[in-house]
């Protein structure tokens, strides 16, 4: 039988799933350990192929599976949407320690990298993080209370004119997130929304 190349954990950070599948189907668990202890499972999560995770959990893959340092693959989600798949649709549990003791979220945040996503998955565990100046994601934030209809105003006159409006796209846009990135949106939207955000716009929740 030939061999299938490149091998799975390569097929899987590249998010091809085509050769995945020859290899799920030629007998390799998608929870295989490669010598770093690294899976198919947080290969396909660490570089966001959001469908190719899903076809590995139908094929057996553990959204719980730990590598050498015990880690899962919540300790490598890059993005919030990655995350979120994990623990609201996928089922994969938050609270996991890896072996110096430390759950996803603590891991992310003390990484520096992805704060959004360590937001996030304090947010899921009910924790704390350890830094409580940690940017939130702006995005998230102001979705939580905007439709776009309120962001037009109740006086129909734009809160948010046509150039703020291109600027925050852009920003969004380029998919990612950081301590600056979060800060020039934040300006952005408090600058455009000053003085008429408590009055036009309510939560969702209400």
């Amino acid at each position: 039988m030939a061999t299938v190349t490149p091998n799975v954990w390569v097929a899987a950070s590249d998010g091809k799933i085509d050769v995945v599948l020859k290899h799920l189907e030629a007998g390799v668990s998608p929870n295989v350990l490669d010598e770093n202890g690294y899976t198919p499972m947080h290969a396909a999560a660490s570089y966001g192929h959001k469908e190719l995770l899903k076809l590995l959990v139908e094929r057996g893959g553990n959204v719980n599976v730990c590598d050498n340092d015990g880690e899962t693959p919540l300790f490598v989600c890059e993005t919030v949407p990655m995350a979120q798949m994990l623990v609201e649709e996928l089922n994969a549990d938050p609270l996991v320690k890896n072996a110096e003791g430390l759950v996803a979220a603590q891991v992310i945040e003390s990484n520096g990298e992805f704060p959004d996503v360590a937001s996030y998955l304090y947010k899921a565990t009910g924790m704390q993080p350890s830094n409580p100046q940690m940017p939130e994601n702006t995005e998230m934030k102001y979705a939580k209370f905007m439709t776009p209809t309120e962001m037009e105003g109740i006086d129909a006159q734009p809160l948010l004119d046509e150039n703020a409006k291109q600027d925050i796209q852009r920003i969004l846009e380029l998919g990612q997130s950081s301590e600056e990135t979060d800060a020039q949106l934040r300006k952005l939207l408090e600058n455009a929304l000053s003085g008429r955000f408590g009055r036009n716009v309510r939560s969702r929740e209400e």
